[in-house]
């Protein structure tokens, strides 16, 4: 009888994978990359501004120095789009990153060179982890990455995630700390918040894209509902939490700076009470006593020249009208100063305009501040101010800081004036017309705010100003702004 021909035995071993050298597997496996030149341009482009919306928004997350964010979703659809098109994602990876750091660098103030080589440099490292990614997981998990199996979620996820993750934010970190855009000591914060930022994100949002873009179409599409929506969700979530912990984290920080900057304004103003102490006191002096009389207010001005309260002087300023400079020049040569003369500082300009003078008569300790006797204090515009607005409240009046006229170096100063009145006027046309000159004490501002910070606080800037009638922010001590 005829027989029948046999079955072939049963294959005992598993199938081999088929064959990938990048861009030749079938439609079954993965979308076979575009072949006209217009769409690799189409690609490049929708890629490169999805990237680009997905990085702006997440930047918006990101804390001090606003370069690496705790959760960046554009590194999961980079991994996507090079899983799903291959090599010809990459440079709509690239496109994207670079576009969003050039508008992170035109926020900073960025231009020139630094807008270009910084943002394309770490553009290139975006593209190159998203090509390693995809290779990773296509050589370990298998070309048509489905992702249904557990072992291919937990590998695929460590290398396309974790792993791959490592070269941007390096290439990133580096180019930060070489053009100085970060600094070096900031450098390893900025690398674990890049990395844990770009992991996550492409630990999430990976699927999530694979939902919408992934090949097989066939096991990839049926998820969009029961992966996507969910996915989705938890992107949203980590987003609130995210969101949530740096308002947390801002409190924290604003409560620590106003404490900080509470006790450096308690601090300043304890120093400038010094001085302003000192003036009353030598006011006081002055109004029991003759204002003339030299050596009592020598005697007032001892004690408080010794304290370690940055006074450069304290003295007595006379009104003297324009008759009467040459007398006064006669009776403090008689009195023992014979290089005493009255001078100005402007040329004269005011005293051919004012009529009158505030001339420094007395000034304690006399050495080092020789400079300055005699000088009429109306021709200094900071000091006209400050006592221009004594003599008409009769309170303490301070100039801005300048420089002043004993100082044989660049030595900035302030002084503080309180006027003294020849009888007790109840207006200010009487405060005017009873006003006979001023004490004075003057400060070392940058000596006595040195060191107004602590080691732990050099992150705080401070400028110490006061606000004129005017509207006028006068700077008194501190840098500029």
């Amino acid at each position: 009888p005829a027989t029948e021909p046999l079955a072939p035995p049963l294959a005992r071993h598993r199938p081999r994978k088929p064959a990938y050298s990048g861009e030749t597997l079938n439609a079954a496996h993965t979308l076979i990359p575009p072949a006209s030149p217009g769409r690799w341009l189409w690609l490049t482009l929708w890629i490169g501004l999805a990237y680009a919306a997905l990085g702006a928004g997440a930047l918006a997350l990101a804390g001090p120095p606003g370069y690496a964010s705790p959760l960046y979703p554009p590194a999961g659809l980079a991994l996507a789009t090079a899983l799903t098109y291959g090599w010809a994602a990459l440079p709509g990876a690239w496109l994207g990153a670079f576009l969003v750091n050039a508008g992170l660098g035109l926020v900073r103030g960025q231009s020139g060179m630094a807008l270009v080589t910084l943002p394309a440099i770490i553009a290139l490292g975006a593209a190159l982890q998203a090509g390693l990614g995809a290779a990773l997981m296509r050589r370990f998990v298998g070309p048509a990455v489905v992702l249904n199996a557990p072992r291919d979620i937990a590998l695929g996820g460590l290398l396309g995630g974790p792993v791959a993750c490592v070269v941007s934010t390096t290439v990133a970190t580096v180019a930060l700390g070489v053009t100085g855009a970060v600094p070096w000591a900031q450098a390893p914060a900025n690398w674990l918040t890049w990395w844990s930022g770009d992991s996550l994100g492409a630990l999430i949002a990976t699927p999530l894209v694979l939902t919408l873009i992934g090949r097989p179409e066939a096991d990839w599409k049926p998820r969009r509902r029961t992966l996507g929506i969910p996915l989705l969700l938890a992107l949203g979530l980590v987003n609130l939490g995210v969101v949530e912990m740096q308002r947390l984290d801002d409190l924290r920080k604003r409560a620590l700076f106003e404490r900080d900057a509470e006790r450096l304004a308690t601090e300043a103003e304890d120093r400038l009470n010094g001085a302003l102490h000192a003036l009353q006191a030598l006011h006081g002096a002055a109004q029991h006593l003759a204002s003339s009389d030299e050596v009592a207010l020598s005697n007032a001005s001892r004690w408080w020249l010794q304290q370690p309260l940055h006074l450069q002087a304290m003295g007595h300023g006379q009104r003297v009208a324009e008759a009467g400079v040459a007398p006064l020049e006669a009776q403090m040569r008689a009195a023992g100063k014979p290089g005493f003369r009255v001078f100005d500082r402007d040329g004269g300009i005011d005293r051919r305009q004012r009529g009158d003078l505030v001339v420094l008569r007395a000034i304690f300790p006399l050495d080092g501040n020789a400079g300055a006797l005699g000088v009429n204090a109306l021709s200094i515009p900071e000091a006209r101010e400050a006592v221009l607005a004594t003599r008409q409240s009769g309170q303490p009046a301070s100039t801005v800081a300048f420089k002043l006229t004993q100082s044989q170096a660049n030595e900035q100063g302030v002084v503080l004036y309180q006027a003294l009145y020849g009888g007790e006027p109840g207006s200010a046309a009487e405060r005017a017309a009873q006003f006979a000159g001023v004490v004075f004490v003057t400060l070392r501002i940058d000596s006595a705010f040195a060191g107004l910070t602590r080691s732990d606080q050099r992150h705080m800037h401070w400028c110490l100003s006061s606000r004129s009638a005017a509207g006028e922010v006068r700077r008194f001590a501190g840098p500029a702004g």
